[in-house]
């Protein structure tokens, strides 16, 4: 008998869905303001086992604060997980053990605090405002490697930029495009149109 899916999946829309099910290790989400890709990545981050390590990375630490605790939180209240949200620290807990543990990207120096981990799934976000050379270093040289032990997953989102060029837009091609351009990673693209909490 297939076990019926997670509550907080249930909630998801479906170019939510689509994109957390997409199957591939490394891939993008390039979804606009309001379209619900930080619920999306929350989501995605939760589930993992005891003594797994998951992490969510944005540029800094009060960004990334800022930007996924609050949805864990809502999460939490919304769907009872008996998540432990140590907003001090960055750190979710879920009830089995396993650590959502928010990272910040803000120079060579902090992405390097990530090498000799061992990630379940990570999320970078905000990658459209991330300068070439750091973002290629973080991935490429440091968080691709923690991946290997657990043939862990890797999400590379963000907000399309002004201008399509550099590593981000490598990555992520145009997928919102009539005729999209394909990245080097499979993406997934949707707006705040796709999202039934913004009022019409």
């Amino acid at each position: 008998m297939a076990l019926a899916p997670s509550p907080t999946l249930r909630a998801l829309t479906m170019r939510q869905r689509a994109a957390i099910s997409g199957g591939r290790r490394f891939r993008c989400w390039l979804a606009g303001r309001r379209a619900g890709k930080s619920y999306a990545a929350a989501v995605w981050l939760l589930g993992g086992k005891p003594g797994q390590v998951s992490a969510y990375c944005a540029r800094t630490l009060k960004s990334a604060k800022a930007i996924i605790l609050g949805v864990f939180a809502e999460l939490n209240a919304r769907f009872q997980l008996g998540l432990t949200i140590r907003i001090s620290t960055g750190v979710v807990i879920e009830p089995n053990g396993h650590i959502i543990q928010l990272f910040w990207l803000r120079d060579a120096t902090q992405v390097d605090l990530l090498r000799g981990q061992k990630f379940r799934r990570v999320v970078v976000d905000e990658i459209g405002a991330f300068d070439d050379e750091l973002l290629k270093y973080a991935i490429e040289s440091v968080i691709q490697p923690t991946l290997v032990d657990m043939r862990g997953e890797l999400v590379a989102c963000g907000t399309p930029g002004p201008i399509p060029k550099g590593y981000a837009y490598d990555l992520t091609g145009n997928p919102g495009l009539t005729e999209p351009l394909a990245g080097r990673w499979p993406s997934w693209h949707w707006t705040f149109r796709d999202n039934p909490h913004v009022p019409r």
